[in-house]
């Protein structure tokens, strides 16, 4: 089965066996889109996941309960 042009959700991306997966998943052609509550706060997303091609994109992680703009983050 090929998983090339695929999109993929990881959840629990930032750590342990969701860390595995998105990379393995990745080598394997996916397109990857990774989620965790919970992601490390030492290190910026990109440095896990750099962007290789023009479909794969970095997010920051937010906190809906703590951004100043809440309602609009639900909106």
């Amino acid at each position: 089965m090929s998983l090339k042009d695929q999109v993929v959700l990881v959840t629990g991306s930032s750590g342990g066996i969701g860390d595995a997966a998105v990379s393995a998943l990745k080598a394997a052609g996916a397109i990857v889109v990774g989620a965790d509550r919970s992601p490390k706060e030492d290190q910026p997303l990109e440095a896990f996941y750099p962007s290789t091609s023009p479909r794969n994109s970095n997010a920051q992680p937010q906190s809906r309960t703590s951004h100043p703009n809440t309602a609009a983050l639900m909106s």
